[in-house]
C-alpha cells in the first residue's frame, strides 16, 4: 500500500481458514489507508462461523471473494472432503452480496459419480449463487486420495467446463443480476460493469444494454 496499490490479492488459498485471525486482521486494517479493494479466497462454512465476519470483511475493503463450491451435490462434496451443503453456500453468497462484496464461484466438472443430470443443474444453481462463475475440469492433485496418475484432465471435461461457463455468461438471470449491480456506486458495481463490458466485447451481449 506504500506504493499506492489500488488492488491487492491475498494469495492464501483460504484467507478465512481461521475466522478469528481474519476478523482481527480486518479490524486492524479498518482505520488505515486501504486499497480500493482486496481480492481473497474463502470457504462458505468459514464465512458463516461468526455473524461479524462478512461485515468485517466489507469494512476492510475485502470486496471480491472467490469461493470454491466445487459441486452442489452434498454426497460428492463429502467425498472430496468439502462437506458444505448448498444451503450453506446460499447463505454465504447472499450475505456477501448484501455486504456489497462481488462473488466469484468455481465448480469442478467431471468429479467421480457425477452424472449428466447433476451437470444439467449446475448453471441454474450457479446463477442463484454468484455474480461470476468458472467451471473447471476435474484433475486430482498429486498425493490426494483421488490421485490416479493423470497429468491432464479428460478432453470431454475440458469441453464441458468451457460450455457451462459460456452458458452461465449468457444466462438471462445472471445478466439481470449484473445489470442491477452495475447501477450501484460501489466496487461491486464497478466489477459488474466490467463483467458486462467483457460480454459485449465477446458478442455475448448487445451493446445497446
Amino acid at each position: 500500500m506504500d506504493r499506492g496499490a489500488l488492488i491487492i490479492q491475498i494469495t492464501d488459498d483460504n484467507f478465512t481458514a481461521n475466522p478469528k485471525r481474519a476478523i482481527k486482521i480486518c479490524n486492524e486494517l479498518e482505520n488505515r489507508n486501504l486499497p480500493l479493494f482486496f481480492v481473497f479466497s474463502a470457504r462458505s462454512d468459514d464465512l458463516l462461523s461468526d455473524p461479524e465476519f462478512i461485515p468485517s470483511l466489507a469494512k476492510a475493503n475485502f470486496l471480491r471473494a472467490a469461493i470454491g463450491v466445487e459441486t452442489p451435490d452434498e454426497k460428492m462434496s463429502r467425498q472430496i472432503g468439502k462437506g458444505i451443503s448448498l444451503k450453506q453456500h446460499k447463505l454465504a453468497f447472499d450475505g456477501l452480496r448484501k455486504a456489497g462484496i462481488y462473488t466469484v464461484a468455481s465448480f469442478i466438472v467431471g468429479l467421480p459419480e457425477e452424472t449428466e443430470q447433476i451437470r444439467q443443474n449446475y448453471v441454474e444453481i450457479a446463477c442463484e449463487l454468484a455474480d461470476s462463475v468458472t467451471f473447471v475440469p476435474f484433475l486430482p492433485l498429486p498425493g490426494t486420495e483421488m490421485d490416479d496418475g493423470s497429468v491432464t484432465p479428460q478432453v470431454w471435461s475440458v469441453e464441458c467446463a468451457a460450455k457451462l461457463t459460456r452458458e452461465f455468461r449468457q444466462n438471462p438471470k445472471n445478466i439481470e443480476r449484473l445489470l442491477q449491480a452495475a447501477k450501484e456506486p460501489s466496487i461491486r458495481g464497478i466489477l459488474a460493469r466490467r463483467s458486462l463490458q467483457k460480454r459485449i466485447a465477446e458478442n455475448i451481449l448487445d451493446n445497446k444494454l
